[in-house]
């Protein structure tokens, strides 16, 4: 299953895999704090290329990473 969580909000111990989707770092959150298993920088231009729904994108990354 796929969640989509702003940085801001709490981290839990159900998150699992934490992935940030964007080209800039958030101002105000160190990388010690996010505790992040990645950072695909992509802009929002790239995502809006493909016709492709946010959540397929999200899963096509995952899947990247992945293998």
């Amino acid at each position: 299953m796929l969640k989509q969580k702003r940085i801001y909000a709490q981290i839990e111990t159900s998150d699992g895999y934490r992935m940030l989707v964007d080209r800039l770092w958030p101002r105000g959150i160190s990388k010690g704090k996010a505790k992040l298993d990645s950072w695909e920088k992509i802009s929002r231009q790239q995502m809006n290329s493909e016709k492709l729904s946010t959540t397929e994108k999200l899963i096509s990354l995952h899947l990247k990473i992945a293998i």
